[in-house]
């Protein structure tokens, strides 16, 4: 079966609230069988990056699993995460996804897509994490893929990191900047 693209689950945006988990509801239903990835970015004003707990949906239907996470110290310290989970079970459309962090986090940003035609039994191959210095462009490399056909999904952000645009041959999925912390996701069908 052919990869296909990637359709949102939808988006949950919080300017300037401070809390240790964020409901987002789904404005589609997730079918089983595919592959649901959950970018999320953060930050907040203690001195290091406060991780997340977990990442589930409603009545746990389904349980995500880490693939990344990325972080950054300094005064307003961010994160950006992708979590993912396989073969997914059906939730139906208005289904909620709760991101629960360690302690209290400030503008967060949610972004679930669900793509059909992956492996259901493993379909994490690589994962890489580049941390670029302020006015670096991030770079990284998956390295060799181990299967024909896959899907690369790629998140960057940051507080006070501007705008993304993704190398060519990725495709913006969504960028969101509340209160001035951006998380941008793309993808690649390789």
């Amino acid at each position: 079966m052919a990869i296909g693209t990637p359709t949102s689950l939808g988006t949950a945006i919080s300017g300037t609230t401070t809390v240790s988990s964020k409901v987002f509801t789904t404005n589609a239903a997730i079918t089983a069988g595919n592959l649901v990835v959950v970018a999320i970015g953060w930050y907040n004003s203690g001195s290091s990056t406060v991780a997340i707990n977990s990442v589930v949906d409603s009545g746990g239907t389904n349980t995500y699993t880490n693939a990344v996470t990325i972080g950054s110290g300094g005064s307003t310290p961010s994160a950006v995460a992708l979590y993912y989970v396989k073969n997914a079970a059906a939730l139906a459309s208005g289904g909620t996804i709760t991101v629960t962090w360690a302690s209290n986090v400030n503008s967060q940003s949610i972004m679930a897509y669900q793509v059909t035609g992956v492996d259901t039994a493993s379909p994490l191959d690589k994962t890489a994490t580049f941390a670029a210095a302020s006015g670096t462009n991030p770079s990284v490399s998956t390295g060799t893929l181990s299967q024909a056909s896959e899907i690369i999904f790629g998140a960057a952000g940051g507080y006070n990191a501007g705008t993304f645009t993704e190398s060519s041959g990725f495709t913006s999925l969504a960028q969101n900047s509340p209160n001035g912390n951006l998380l941008a996701f793309a993808y690649d069908i390789v």
